[in-house]
C-alpha cells in the first residue's frame, strides 16, 4: 500500500500550493506563471533524476515529451480560466477522475471493478459539489480532458525507467516545446521567468514534492486507483480556506461536497476491486 500513502502525500502537498495561487493565476498571466512553475519542478527534481537514471529507449522519450507538453498545456488552461472564473475552472478541472477511468482502460487496458466505478463518480461528484457555482468554464474541462491524456502517456512508459527521471523531463521537455509554440510577441525571456520562479517558490517547492509522490505512485499503481485519491487536494483546499484564510462562504455546502469525495475514496479503499 505504498502508492496509497504516496497519492496521499500528492493529494497533501497539491492541495497545498493550490491553496496559494488564486491571487497569483489572477494577477498575472498564465504563460509566464505555467513557465515559473514548470521549469522550477522540473529543474528542482532534476539532480534526483540524474541519480536514478537507466538507460531507456526511443518510446520512452516520445511520450515523456508528450505527457509533459500535454501537462503544461493543462496547467495553462487552468490559470488562463482561473483569471475569469476561478471557482467554475477549478471544479471542473478536479473532474479528472472521471476521464481517468475512461482513457485508463481503453488505452492502458485497465480495469474498473463497479467499486471502482461507483467511488469514481462519488469523487466527481463530491469535487464539483465542493466549488461548482453554476457557471461553465471550457478552460477547467479541458484541463480535467487534457491532463487525464498526459497521465495516460506517462503511465504508458513510467515503468520503462526512473520515475523522477520521468516528471523532471516531461516537465522540462513540455514546457520548452511549449515555449516553441508561443507567438513571437509573447515575452519569455530567461531573466524575466527566473524573476517569477522567486515569486512563487513555495509553490514550486509544494509543486516538486507533489510531483515526486505522484510519479512515484503512478509507477508501482493503475492510474484508475491514483487518480481519485489525488483528488483529497480539495480536502485539504477546504479545510485551509475555512481556517487559514477565513473563508466561510458557503462551507456548509462545500463541507456537503468534501463527504461525497470521502465516502467515494472509503469505497474504493474498503472494496478496490
Amino acid at each position: 500500500m505504498t502508492w496509497l500513502w504516496l497519492t496521499l502525500g500528492s493529494g497533501l502537498f497539491n492541495g497545498l500550493w493550490t491553496a496559494g495561487i488564486k491571487s497569483k493565476v489572477q494577477t498575472s498571466d498564465a504563460m509566464s506563471f505555467t513557465s515559473a512553475l514548470r521549469w522550477g519542478v522540473g529543474l528542482g527534481l532534476l539532480p534526483l533524476a540524474v541519480l536514478t537514471w537507466t538507460p531507456v529507449g526511443p518510446s520512452w522519450w516520445f511520450f515523456t515529451a508528450l505527457a509533459g507538453f500535454l501537462e503544461c498545456v493543462s496547467l495553462w488552461t487552468m490559470s488562463r480560466g482561473a483569471r475569469y472564473e476561478y471557482y467554475a475552472t477549478y471544479a471542473l478541472s478536479n473532474t479528472s477522475p472521471a476521464f481517468m477511468a475512461l482513457t485508463a482502460p481503453l488505452f492502458l487496458g485497465e480495469s474498473l471493478s463497479t467499486n471502482l466505478w461507483a467511488g469514481t463518480a462519488l469523487v466527481t461528484a463530491g469535487a464539483l459539489w465542493m466549488h461548482y457555482r453554476g457557471h461553465w468554464s471550457w478552460w477547467g474541462l479541458g484541463t480535467a480532458v487534457i491532463g487525464s491524456f498526459s497521465a495516460v502517456c506517462s503511465k504508458a512508459v513510467i515503468g520503462q525507467g526512473s520515475a523522477i527521471a520521468h516528471a523532471s523531463l516531461s516537465f522540462l521537455l513540455g514546457i520548452l516545446l511549449l515555449h516553441l509554440l508561443q507567438p513571437k510577441n509573447v515575452s519569455l525571456r530567461p531573466a524575466r521567468i527566473w524573476r517569477r520562479m522567486g515569486e512563487v517558490k513555495w509553490l514550486i517547492l509544494l509543486s516538486g514534492l507533489a510531483t515526486f509522490c505522484y510519479f512515484t505512485a503512478i509507477r508501482m499503481a493503475p492510474l484508475t486507483k491514483v487518480s481519485p485519491f489525488v483528488r483529497v487536494n480539495l480536502v485539504v483546499g477546504f479545510l485551509l480556506s475555512y481556517y487559514l484564510l477565513k473563508e466561510r462562504r458557503d462551507w456548509r455546502g462545500r463541507l456537503v461536497g468534501a463527504l461525497i469525495l470521502l465516502s467515494g475514496l472509503a469505497l474504493i479503499l474498503v472494496h478496490p476491486g
